[in-house]
């Protein structure tokens, strides 16, 4: 008699720096997509949790069957400049790509895997976009740090204030199995 796993899949938003921009509050997910599944608009609205700034779905996986969902995040923060912050995964995860797309192209990022063979990370895209082929277990991560390339052109009081204002967009994909809870 076959049966099914249950697993969870669960995303949260990382509130220490909040604030608003054209669009709406921040942090905030943009798009969720989970394999084919997208999740936009009205869609991510009931997807996310009473707070928006979390998910939780679950999800039935076919008896002795290893599956990967495709999970890809796209969320808008705010970040200070200059900073060093982590993502870490919440699941066992297989082949992470890191996009981060600043609205100040003075900005620049550096990422680092938080992994024993953290030279699985490549620089795909300079200061943009990075790939980490293999797999990384709960907590282990990315750290990103932000810096500003140039601030010759700013007076001391805006440099603070872009400090304060300065909105990442980031899309973190992966192959991650569910994790959480399994049962009949």
């Amino acid at each position: 008699m076959p049966y099914a796993e249950v697993q969870v899949i669960r995303s949260s938003l990382n509130l220490d720096l909040s604030g608003a921009d054209a669009t709406g509050a921040l942090p905030r997910y943009d798009k969720v997509s989970l394999d084919n599944e997208k999740f936009e608009g009205e869609t991510l609205t009931h997807l996310l949790g009473e707070d928006r700034c979390s998910y939780q779905i679950m999800r039935s996986i076919e008896g002795n069957q290893r599956k990967f969902v495709h999970v890809v995040n796209e969320i808008s923060e705010i970040v200070r400049i200059p900073d060093t912050f982590v993502w870490s995964m919440n699941a066992p995860t297989e082949d992470a790509t890191i996009n981060i797309t600043s609205s100040d192209p003075n900005v620049g990022f550096q990422v680092r895997a938080l992994h024993p063979d953290s030279a699985r990370l490549t620089e795909v895209v300079g200061g943009r976009q990075w790939t980490f082929r293999g797999g990384m277990l709960p907590w282990q991560g990315f750290e990103i740090r932000s810096f500003y390339r140039t601030t010759s052109h700013l007076t001391k009081p805006e440099e603070e204030q872009l400090q304060l204002h300065v909105i990442a967009n980031a899309q973190q994909t992966a192959k991650a199995p569910p994790s959480g809870e399994s049962g009949l």
